[in-house]
């Protein structure tokens, strides 16, 4: 399994963590450029992402990561039609 991973602890201002969480985005692509990409942008827009590379690891990920939202690139070669 190969995950990237884009979370890091947020401080407020006193230096402790934050309580608050980010959004959290599960990226699956087969194409890891897209999926970096993807990451990037919404790192930039203050996002929790997690990015994976195949169906299978996507349902993994879906049950421990428990994202809001899922970009998904449906043709994963993988998980059959």
């Amino acid at each position: 399994m190969y995950v990237i991973d884009s979370t890091s602890e947020e401080k407020n201002s006193q230096g402790s963590n934050s309580s608050v969480q980010k959004p959290r985005i599960l990226i699956v692509d087969d194409e890891p450029d897209i999926g970096e990409f993807l990451a990037d942008f919404f790192k930039r827009k203050d996002y929790s992402t997690l990015q994976v590379f195949n169906g299978e690891d996507a349902l993994v990920q879906l049950n421990m990561y428990h994202p809001h939202v899922i970009l998904l690139y449906i043709f994963m070669p993988d998980m059959g039609r």
